[in-house]
């Protein structure tokens, strides 16, 4: 094999070229990218550009989005208990790794509790 797995969009009707160009509008994440449903924007914000640094690691945070997100039949069922609706926060963020280690973002989650006590899964 040469090269790494890609993975790439191909409509094959005319309402999957639309959902396409929609998603254009979102930063991409894992429910975009793997087309787990409808998305609606709530508020987005831009060109922040605000930049920490740990070590030799400096993270800047480009901007976010909030947007209301409906599943679709497939990943429905995932989402049984939520009571009060779905809203996704998606951030964009650039990496600039001056370290000589790597940095697996896979293992990255948090939890973060918002409302009453209602809990919102922060997965990178």
């Amino acid at each position: 094999m040469i090269g790494s797995p890609q993975k790439i969009e191909l409509p094959i009707s005319s309402q999957g070229e639309e959902k396409k160009e929609a998603n254009g509008a979102y930063y991409r994440d894992k429910v975009t990218v793997d087309n787990m449903g409808e998305k609606t924007m709530i508020k987005e914000k831009s060109e922040i550009n605000k930049t920490e640094t740990l070590e030799d690691v400096g993270v800047t945070l480009e901007g976010y989005q909030f947007t209301e997100f409906v599943p679709n039949e497939v990943e429905a069922p995932r989402f049984d208990n939520v009571e009060n609706g779905l809203v996704l926060l998606t951030a964009k963020f650039q990496t600039d790794n001056k370290s000589d280690k790597d940095i697996d973002l896979s293992m990255f989650s948090s939890v973060l509790r918002v409302n009453n006590g209602d809990k919102v899964h922060i997965i990178v």
